[in-house]
């Protein structure tokens, strides 16, 4: 979390993939592209197969074998509700937080949301005018902007992203 004196974070929250179904997706492939390393390593360099696989086919498999499973599990969701607006960055697509001002802000509400049909799925998913930052679930929050562009926010907490919006937005929580 960055931290601003001058403009104090109400509400924080970071999420990161870990749904078992992900990591099966992605440690199958990484468990066959080494056995097949291993096999190739232990008999096909050395006894002069006729089925070795090139080289650079092995590179391949290698990079992304290992390059796939650490991008997935370097990614994280960071959301902060600051004064002055919403601040969303998905780590390592974005480096730095996309700021979202309250002015801007027309609406906002904690909705359950469909992730697959309505975005696509999970990460960075939509269009300019209406897109979703999500790791996991179905809760989020829903920004609707004055030039009517749709911000999804995933979050675990909806109660908590909630009242802290509604103290930005000078708003009673009802």
């Amino acid at each position: 979390m960055e931290y601003d004196l001058e403009n104090p974070s109400l509400y924080s929250e970071t999420q990161r993939f870990n749904q078992l179904w992900m990591i099966a997706i992605i440690f199958i492939p990484l468990v066959i592209f080494s056995l097949i390393f291993i096999k190739q390593f232990l008999f096909g360099f050395a006894g002069g197969s006729s089925k070795t696989i090139p080289l650079n086919v092995l590179l391949i498999m290698i990079a992304v074998g290992i390059g796939e499973p650490l991008l997935i599990f370097s990614c994280k969701l960071v959301t902060e509700v600051r004064t002055d607006g919403v601040y969303v960055k998905f780590f390592p697509f974005m480096l730095s937080f996309r700021k979202i001002p309250k002015e801007e802000i027309e609406s906002y509400q904690a909705r359950i949301y469909k992730p697959v049909q309505e975005y696509g799925g999970w990460g960075i998913k939509g269009f300019k005018s209406n897109r979703a930052y999500n790791v996991s679930g179905n809760e989020g929050m829903q920004l609707v902007l004055k030039n009517k562009d749709r911000i999804l926010i995933g979050t675990k907490n909806p109660d908590e992203f909630q009242l802290a919006m509604a103290q930005i937005m000078h708003k009673k929580e009802m």
